[in-house]
């Protein structure tokens, strides 16, 4: 299928706009330069966080009113995707910037995957943190892809996407 009616089949089954992969905004736009957006007088600070679900994950930290803004960092009752990081060295990578967000003592984290009606308490990043190491625990105690699965749905059976947690256990004992 080529690029543009794949676009307007995501467009027809999920209600969204897609947009061309050479979009580009329009000129009055200013580029970022450093870390640091000023919104009214705020600051707004980009913070990289390295490895997470995927590579090279920020966060955006919101000094005065203590707010991380988490996306794929850290996830709020849903499985999280681990299927980019199927070795313990990427797992842990995760867990450090779970630490170098907690170091930045938030009051509050809404993260980018969650459980619809979940407050946006500052422990998700805990439980982010958690979720990692059972599964690098059962990933090692367990051999078969659905012995893991089971395993971590005894542990987190009202977590939503399961789909996340099947990919990522795939991805770990394939």
């Amino acid at each position: 299928m080529c690029a543009s009616r794949h676009r307007q089949s995501l467009s027809l089954r999920f209600g969204i706009p897609v947009f061309r992969s050479d979009f580009r905004p329009a000129g009055d736009r200013e580029e970022l330069t450093g870390n640091v957006i000023n919104l009214e007088g705020h600051d707004l600070v980009s913070v990289p966080l390295g490895f997470t679900d995927t590579d090279s994950t920020t966060c955006l930290h919101v000094p005065p009113i203590g707010l991380i803004v988490a996306g794929d960092a850290a996830y709020n009752s849903d499985h999280l995707h681990l299927s980019e990081s199927p070795d313990q060295q990427k797992r842990q990578e995760w867990i450090a910037a779970l630490d170098k967000m907690e170091s930045l003592k938030p009051r509050a984290v809404i993260a980018g995957n969650k459980h619809v009606g979940n407050d946006d308490s500052a422990r998700i990043i805990e439980e982010t943190r958690q979720y990692i190491r059972d599964f690098e625990r059962l990933a090692m105690q367990t051999t078969t892809v659905r012995e893991l699965y089971d395993q971590m749905l005894k542990l987190y059976p009202d977590w939503i996407n399961r789909g996340a947690l099947w990919s990522s256990v795939h991805a770990t004992k394939t």
